[in-house]
């Protein structure tokens, strides 16, 4: 069953959802995210676990400073790196 509801957004919002083909479904994907979010936090309420605000924004800093530090070249490297022992271990021993 769906149901209609009217919104209003801001315009760039608005603006990057009229991009999408189907509107109703990347709202609904959006919010059945946030909807997840929000269980993740009470599960991590009931077991005790207290997520506040400055805790989540030195995660989020740090999660960029790592991001910074994996370079698409330095993620690349690793790839084949990775492929190259496979690779490796692949092949018969001579």
């Amino acid at each position: 069953m769906t149901r209609r509801v009217t919104v209003s957004l801001p315009d760039h919002i608005a603006a990057r959802l009229g991009r999408e083909s189907n509107a109703s479904a990347y709202v609904a994907e959006a919010i059945e995210g946030k909807m997840r979010g929000e269980r993740v936090l009470e599960q991590l309420a009931d077991a005790g676990v207290t997520v506040t605000e400055e805790g989540m924004a030195r995660a989020r800093n740090r999660l960029a400073e790592l991001d910074a530090e994996w370079t698409p070249e330095r993620r690349s490297a690793l790839r084949n790196e990775r492929r190259e022992r496979a690779r490796q271990q692949l092949e018969p021993e001579r």
